[in-house]
């Protein structure tokens, strides 16, 4: 139920669309895809602030990583599910977190609900 609503509410107020992607049958976002959302100017910076707060997003469920390749450098792309999105978001202290965060707690107000 969760993270339907939270992904629809980032969605709601943004010029970023976030596309969850379906792991292990849970929603998960990717990582550059939050950073942009949450305004960051080089949305791969989330990524320090991922690993920086990894044991403690890894205490809301595990975080599944893919590997990449982007210009010649090795990258580690991460998959956040619903607590850890905005866990993140919560400490990325961005102008853009704050309305995400509001509308993610405020989120069983909207008048439309989806029961996963």
């Amino acid at each position: 139920m969760g993270t339907t609503i939270m992904t629809t509410a980032i969605a709601a107020n943004s010029t970023s669309q976030i596309n969850p992607q379906p792991m292990n049958g849970e929603l998960r976002i990717l990582d550059i895809d939050l950073g942009k959302r949450l305004g960051f100017a080089k949305p791969v910076k989330i990524r320090e602030l991922i690993k920086r707060h990894l044991s403690s997003l890894e205490q809301m469920g595990t975080v599944p990583t893919v590997g990449t390749v982007k210009r010649g450098q090795d990258a580690t792309e991460y998959y956040l599910n619903r607590k850890q999105a905005i866990f993140i978001t919560a400490k990325s202290e961005t102008a853009e977190a704050t309305d995400i965060t509001i509308d993610a707690d405020f989120s069983h107000l909207r008048q439309f609900r989806v029961i996963l």
